[in-house]
């Protein structure tokens, strides 16, 4: 049952009359007393099922994890029909005002959208005030951009296993959750190729393989010289690894190339941090792991590669996307010409 209230007689017979009207149109509002925070919760318990379905594990956890440390510490009492888009805006002031980076309040907005669009197609809302909050746009991230010569010095600053792994990344453009998913099916050393078929995902502290970000995720990548004898490398030190460790050998997945010395999968912050220690020993730039994607971005802008072939061999959503990414980089790249121009002019 729902109860409709009013300051007058006539504004509640109005209000009911609404609500008769959108009962025939199939709509059925949400209950006064039916809070954000409440809906939200019940959503997530449904596995936040969006446009395509459920998420992936590791997305649901984000998500998860939005809503019960921002989403409902700031929009939890309010009623769902009552919340407005200036609410929002000012959730996403306060997220800002607490020192969180803009990328992150795109993605607490990212998701109350997602969960109000079902509540707005269920008919329990009017409209996706989400939609219509504005949002502050993070600043521009310039894409790294390194030359032959300094990946190589990037190379060098790497143990032999954390180098292998960095040569393959900046040679395949592959993300690292790709990377870490590759078995040994997915690479053919005679067709000088491997296909992306599986990421692997954390969840609830165990390593599982979930599907690709997306569609056009799922791509076959053609293999340098640089890359199959990494794989090679990496092939013989498994074996050894294998054998010295016998009976300790665990391999919660079966078939990884990449693996612990005792048969376990890779952990990606690890990865991370050990490439960052290297280059900070080295006295190089810092690095991110991802931003090894955006150096063999860079790498094919040099190349001259087309954008067509660049967007295959990402596994871009869309060749507006990789002329983005490669607009970008050419920025980048005219910015360190000009700078060296000039250093030349002024010795």
């Amino acid at each position: 049952m729902v109860s409709i209230y009013g300051k007058t007689k006539l504004e509640v017979e109005e209000k009911l009359s609404e609500a008769r009207r959108a009962r025939r149109r199939g709509e059925a509002k949400a209950p006064v007393s039916l809070t954000v925070g409440r809906y939200l919760e019940d959503w997530q318990q449904q596995g936040c099922p969006g446009k395509h379905g459920g998420l992936r594990p590791y997305t649901l956890r984000r998500y998860r994890a939005v809503i019960e440390h921002q989403l409902i510490p700031y929009l939890g009492p309010i009623r769902l029909v009552e919340l407005q888009p200036a609410d929002v805006e000012r959730m996403l002031q306060q997220l800002r005002f607490d020192g969180k980076a803009a990328y992150t309040a795109i993605t607490v907005r990212s998701v109350l959208r997602s969960a109000l669009s079902r509540a707005e197609r269920n008919g329990l809302v009017s409209r996706n005030v989400a939609k219509l909050a504005g949002v502050e746009s993070p600043p521009r991230i310039r894409p790294t951009v390194l030359t032959p010569a300094a990946v190589h010095l990037v190379l060098d600053a790497c143990e032999a296993g954390l180098r292998r792994l960095v040569a393959i990344a900046v040679d395949s453009g592959l993300r690292q959750a790709e990377l870490l998913g590759l078995r040994w099916a997915d690479i053919d050393f005679e067709g000088r190729t491997l296909t992306v078929r599986a990421t692997l995902q954390r969840v609830d502290r165990e390593y599982v393989l979930g599907p690709p970000k997306s569609e056009t995720s799922c791509r076959t990548v053609a293999l340098s010289d640089l890359s199959l004898k990494a794989f090679r490398d990496e092939r013989e030190t498994q074996l050894m690894a294998r054998e010295a460790a016998s009976s300790r050998w665990r391999e919660t997945i079966h078939g990884l190339v990449f693996t612990t010395p005792l048969g376990a999968p890779r952990n990606g912050s690890s990865l991370t941090h050990a490439l960052q220690k290297a280059l900070q020993a080295s006295g190089l730039r810092r690095l991110r792991w991802h931003d090894l994607r955006a150096i063999h971005g860079g790498l094919l802008v040099q190349a001259g590669v087309g954008l067509t072939t660049a967007r295959d061999r990402l596994g871009h959503s869309s060749i507006a996307v990789t002329s983005s990414f490669y607009a970008g980089a050419v920025d980048e790249l005219e910015r360190e010409a000009a700078e060296k121009v000039g250093k030349l002019l002024e010795a």
